[in-house]
Parts: C-alpha cells; sequence; structure tokens
C-alpha cells in the first residue's frame, strides 16, 4: 500500500511539474528519524505517524486541488488501517505487565513528535493553505482532532496519556 501511495503521489507530482519528480526530498521531520531499537518503537511509530498520514488525507478529501481530492480517500483508508496495525500490536505488548511498562516508556517519545508532526499553531504558511482550500483546518484544529482520536486510543490500551505539552518541539 505504501509502494501505491508512492505512485500516487509520484502521478500527482508529474502533473505540476515533472522536474519536481527528481528533486530529493527526504523525510525531514524528526519523528521519521527517532531509533526504532524494538517492536514497541515500531508500533508506535505505525500508530502515531501512520495515523498522521490518515488525518492529513483526511484534509485532502476537501482540497481545492482535485487530484489532491481524488486520491484522499484511498490513502486515508490505508493509513488509518496502517495505524490501526500497529495499535493491534501495542494491544498484545500491553497484555503483559511488562509490556505495557515498556508501552508507557515508549509512549513518552513517540506522543511528542506525533504531535509535532503537524507544525507549529503559529504557521505562517497555514492561513493561505486554508485561503486557497487545499486545507479546512488550522495546525492547532487538526492537532487536536488528532489527539482526541490518540488519547482514547491510548486510554483504551491501559495507557496514561501524556502531557501534551512535555518534550514538544513545535507549539
Amino acid at each position: 500500500e505504501e509502494m501505491k501511495h508512492c505512485i500516487m503521489f509520484h502521478r500527482l507530482i508529474m502533473e505540476i511539474d515533472k522536474r519536481l519528480v527528481f528533486k530529493d526530498t527526504p523525510f525531514a521531520h524528526y519523528a521519521f528519524h527517532l531509533p526504532r531499537d524494538s517492536w514497541t518503537d515500531m508500533n508506535w511509530f505505525n500508530f502515531f505517524l501512520d495515523l498522521n498520514g490518515a488525518f492529513h488525507a483526511g484534509e485532502w478529501r476537501h482540497s481545492s486541488y482535485l487530484p489532491l481530492r481524488r486520491i484522499a480517500p484511498t490513502i486515508e483508508r490505508d493509513e488509518f488501517g496502517h495505524s490501526n496495525i500497529g495499535y493491534h500490536f501495542l494491544e498484545e505488548t500491553c497484555r503483559s505487565p511488562e509490556g505495557k511498562a515498556r508501552a508507557q516508556e515508549k509512549l513518552t517519545i513517540w506522543y511528542p513528535a506525533a504531535l509535532d508532526t503537524f507544525g507549529t499553531s503559529t504557521s505562517k504558511r497555514n492561513p493561505r493553505y486554508i485561503y486557497w482550500g487545499l486545507k479546512i483546518m488550522s495546525n492547532e484544529e487538526l492537532r487536536q482532532n488528532y489527539k482526541r482520536y490518540a488519547d482514547e486510543k491510548i486510554r483504551s490500551l491501559g495507557l496514561t496519556v501524556p502531557d501534551e505539552f512535555a518534550n514538544r518541539r513545535f507549539l
């Protein structure tokens, strides 16, 4: 499915400017560079980062850019599915006291990074994206919707939701 998404975005970029396809676009956000030294790290990564993709794709369902709007439902569905895989394995992990403690410990690393993936609340570009119809919510509104969803899932694992401002880099 991730390869399918890559092809979808490749086609979208080709419509905009073929030269962009050949530009290097590394994952700059620090969440993609956090150590994933255990299955628990991998499961939090999948739960949080794919969930982020689902929430962003949900925004694109309303995009004024029709090619983006067309691919949004597929990406949103797939990313929710990927996130649910991470959640399923976190459920397995949290069945033992040791696993639950490990998941809670790793949550303090992944939770702030996940909230930071929505950018700053004072983004200068965000109002333009909303004006152009590329987005309908501010970064903070989207983050809070995401947070409500993620927090409910975290609590259902029997874990404590961390302070939303602890260890954050982008507020």
